[in-house]
């Protein structure tokens, strides 16, 4: 909350994200959804579960409609917080990277590499660029070692022959960041890649003994 702009609240109301106060009672409580279902990756339901806990009734087609109501808002929100475009020069040329080399000098080191994503902006008709972080975090050994033998296969099935520089990357995450090293750096990357992992084999374990995806 602090990195945001201290006229949040007013864009909210400016770009139509917020129009009238109803089960969701500010741009505040509105932020606090977007968080519940992005940043603690919520489903529909479960989000409508905790304001109708708090704040009254609301249904999973409601929170719909009103997240997507908040593109324009985050947007423009996102556009303004420190450091989302920090380390990156427009020279007008891309680079594809070489993973091969890159991770093979890496050897089992964790680390950040600066990159740009070009995606294609459906509506506007355009490429754009989203700037970030790519980090390198390697697998244990086991696990790395049948990710190989996986892509291996892969090629196999489609007639192919996995070269080395095909099997060696895929030993490795390559989880990407908005965020700067400075603000999360590669270690802690991986540590709450580990924990998600974690907590999606918990949640497929009560599903399959506890049927909780009923509820």
């Amino acid at each position: 909350m602090q990195a945001l702009p201290a006229d949040f609240e007013a864009q909210a109301r400016q770009l139509g994200a917020f129009r009238r106060a109803r089960k969701i009672q500010s741009p505040t409580q509105l932020l606090q959804l977007v968080m519940l279902c992005c940043g603690m990756d919520l489903s529909l339901r479960s989000c409508a579960g905790e304001v109708s806990h708090h704040q009254g009734c609301i249904s999973d087609t409601a929170v719909a409609g009103r997240l997507g109501g908040c593109v324009e808002w985050l947007g423009s929100l996102l556009a303004g917080v420190p450091g989302l475009d920090a380390g990156f020069t427009d020279t007008g040329e891309l680079e594809k990277i070489d993973w091969y080399s890159r991770l093979r000098t890496a050897d089992t080191a964790t680390r950040s590499v600066p990159v740009v994503l070009m995606h294609r902006d459906r509506e506007r008709g355009e490429n754009r660029c989203v700037q970030g972080f790519l980090h390198a975090i390697p697998l244990p050994p086991t696990q790395a070692s049948k990710a190989r033998r996986r892509a291996a296969e892969r090629a196999r099935k489609r007639g192919g022959t996995a070269s080395r520089a095909t099997r060696f990357p895929a030993g490795w995450v390559l989880p990407f960041s908005s965020l700067p090293s400075a603000m999360l750096t590669s270690r802690t990357i991986a540590s709450l890649y580990r924990v998600r992992w974690q907590v999606e084999l918990l949640i497929k374990r009560l599903k399959s003994l506890l049927d909780i995806d009923r509820l």
